[in-house]
C-alpha cells in the first residue's frame, strides 16, 4: 500500500494491491477471469469512491 498527503496535510491511501494466491493445479485459462472478477469487486469500488459517513452517538 502507498499513502499520499493531501493539500490539507491529511494522509490518504494512494494505491493498494490485491494478490490472489491460486493453488498449483488451478487452470491457467481462468487466471485472467479471476483477476477481472476481483476488479469488479464492490468493496474495491467503494474504496475507490468512498461514501460520506454519518457518525452519531446516543445515550441508551
Amino acid at each position: 500500500m502507498e499513502f499520499t498527503t493531501t493539500a490539507d496535510g491529511k494522509k490518504k491511501l494512494a494505491r493498494g494491491a490485491i494478490e490472489i494466491v491460486l493453488h498449483p493445479g488451478f487452470p491457467q485459462k481462468y487466471h485472467n477471469a479471476i483477476i477481472k472478477a476481483a476488479g469488479l469487486c464492490s468493496v474495491k469500488k467503494v474504496i475507490m469512491d468512498p461514501p460520506v459517513f454519518l457518525i452519531t452517538a446516543r445515550l441508551t
